[in-house]
């Protein structure tokens, strides 16, 4: 399990992380555990890299759709929307309380994996403009 980490909580956005923590459990015990520093990736690499360490779950606040898919892709489980001290949600991870309201990032919807990410527009808003640029019009012929 990959968590990345920031001032011993977890980090803001994965895709940009610079030190992920990782931690093996055999049996529901934590066997093994080490900080991992990320060099500059492109996040095709970021997925080859955690699947190189091993990692089959990554627990973070939040990652792009690009990286999410990436990494569902090389088999790694994601579960985004959790902040908080590291060792609390280590915590509350082997407790099976991930979920809980105080472990999840304001304002964050929890969502199906692979579900589409941003709301929806509802059945009856109007059509969105093509020209969206308040000073050009596709009428002006000069």
């Amino acid at each position: 399990m990959a968590i990345p980490i920031w001032q011993g909580r977890v980090s803001p956005v994965l895709d940009v992380a610079a030190r992920l923590l990782l931690v093996r459990y055999v049996r529901g015990r934590e066997t093994e555990r080490h900080e991992v520093l990320l060099a500059r990736h492109t996040l095709d690499g970021l997925c080859g890299r955690l699947r190189g360490l091993g990692v089959d779950r990554v627990i973070c606040a939040a990652l792009s759709d690009s990286l999410e898919h990436g990494l569902r892709q090389e088999g790694i489980a994601v579960t985004a929307g959790v902040c908080g001290e590291v060792e609390v949600v280590l915590q509350a991870c082997r407790a099976g309380r991930l979920t809980k309201p105080v472990m999840t990032v304001p304002g964050a919807r929890t969502r199906p994996p692979g579900s589409p990410r941003g709301r929806k527009r509802p059945p009856s808003a109007p059509p969105l403009r093509k020209n969206r640029h308040p000073l050009r019009s596709t009428n002006n012929h000069v």
